[in-house]
């Protein structure tokens, strides 16, 4: 006799999900997934009989003799969960202590009166402060003053966290010796007062009480599985030995804005019904929607700091697609499972404003991109140093405004370590081994 159950919302049904320290040793780690996608399953190997019995139908006996597991699972782009989710697609993390970020100096602005600056070129970089010590300087802009009572201005964009800035004056390029110190604002005019004598740091001291977890890949390290639990009223399924073919973070911003979203697909055993866990969601987890995402592109690394684009929607996929490997005397369901070559490929929409990016595309231009987002104190960042326009689609519609749909490839990076890409992760998780 069926157990019956009352009916209910799907809605009501949770997942969580954990690294485990081998295919199949079940995580002891558990992150609760706000879920928006999920279709994680056993699929059965169904064998049938077609042996001709004097009959015309065509089956006459049937056999499930080996299973899997697959399915999709998606959600919004959280703090924490983005980072489990890389675990299964980025084989290695490295967690150090997080510091400010470095802040982005303005091009400044002169006036002939109120001060009593020379006429002369002068160079200018920043560092942000907080009780720990200072960032390492801005990018370095100039500013060109005439007569001998001009002042000059520079602003930047405030940095969470910090309690102050540093301000470095110089008469030549990278020689700032000279310093000014401000509160927590976001300009400073220079009158030509004498300032105080140093030149900027060379690293970071200012760390926060964040960690930093920086994912990538390594060819030396196997690639981590995840133990998956679907939570339902009626029962909990636990799926071990999870293997990602995919991960893809993707936002595009509509009439409302967006949420930055991440999907994958999942294969691994077939599940085990187990007692049932009780999801424990962070209390105050933070999401970012589109306001909260910046992209830049640049020529190199150096350059991503002034490089701010304007795309319309970004797309990121990050692969290495997996296929089911079942042996003779299989009789555990658990099968094992082979790795496609890595790959990472993304889109962006952005208006035709000029031809730069068509002009990049035929030249097969090499370029630094970068991808983050920001809700206070957490961040998220995906950074490729060799990335290729692969294609590029203008919009076609008459009455439209006109778009450019650029395709890009992240290739492995021999002065990067051979890396294709990066992704770092900013929150208060301690760490995400299993």
């Amino acid at each position: 006799m069926m157990t019956s159950f009352n009916s209910y919302k799907k809605r009501r049904e949770a997942i969580v999900i954990g690294p485990e320290s081998a295919p199949g040793t079940v995580a002891t780690k558990q992150y609760s997934y706000r879920w928006l996608d999920k279709g994680l399953k056993p699929i059965p190997g169904i064998l049938e009989n077609e042996s001709a019995m004097g009959s015309d139908v065509k089956v006459n006996d049937s056999a499930i003799d080996v299973w899997h597991s697959e399915g999709p699972l998606g959600g919004k782009v959280t703090e924490d969960g983005i980072g489990w989710l890389a675990t299964g697609m980025l084989n290695k993390v490295t967690t150090t202590t997080a510091t400010l970020d470095v802040p982005v100096a303005n091009t400044p602005s002169t006036a002939t009166t109120g001060g009593t600056l020379a006429a002369a070129t002068y160079y200018y970089v920043l560092v942000a402060i907080n009780a720990s010590g200072q960032t390492t300087k801005s990018n370095e802009v100039s500013v060109v003053t005439t007569g001998s009572t001009s002042t000059t201005t520079i602003t930047w964009a405030a940095i969470t966290g910090a309690t102050g800035y540093r301000i470095y004056r110089g008469t030549s390029a990278g020689a700032e010796n000279t310093y000014f110190a401000v509160g927590a604002v976001t300009t400073f005019t220079d009158t030509g007062a004498a300032g105080t004598g140093g030149t900027p740091p060379v690293s970071n001291t200012a760390t926060t009480s964040q960690n930093k977890h920086v994912f990538s890949r390594d060819q030396t390290i196997a690639r981590r599985t995840l133990s998956v639990w679907d939570v339902r009223p009626v029962s909990t399924r636990l799926y071990k030995s999870c293997y990602m073919d995919n991960l893809t973070v993707k936002v595009e911003v509509g009439e409302k804005g967006a949420w930055l979203e991440a999907t994958t697909a999942l294969k691994g055993w077939k599940h085990a019904d187990v007692t049932g866990v009780t999801p424990a969601f962070k209390v105050g987890e933070k999401e970012f929607t589109s306001r909260q995402v910046a992209v830049y592109l640049a020529d190199n690394v150096a350059g991503l700091s002034t490089g701010k684009i304007k795309p319309k929607s970004i797309t990121i996929q990050m692969e290495e697609g997996t296929t089911v490997d079942h042996s003779l005397g299989e009789t555990n369901d658990d099968p094992e499972f082979d790795s496609a070559p890595a790959e990472v490929k993304g889109s962006m929409v952005i208006k035709y404003r000029k031809t730069d990016f068509e002009d990049d595309y035929f030249i097969n231009k090499v370029h630094a991109l970068k991808v983050v987002a920001i809700n206070g104190t957490s961040k998220v960042e995906w950074l490729g140093t060799k990335v290729r326009f692969r294609e590029l689609t203008d919009s076609d519609g008459r009455d439209d405004i006109v778009t450019q749909e650029i395709s890009f490839y992240f290739e492995a990076d021999d002065a990067n370590s051979g890396k294709d890409i990066e992704m770092t992760v900013t929150n208060d998780v301690a760490s995400y081994a299993a």
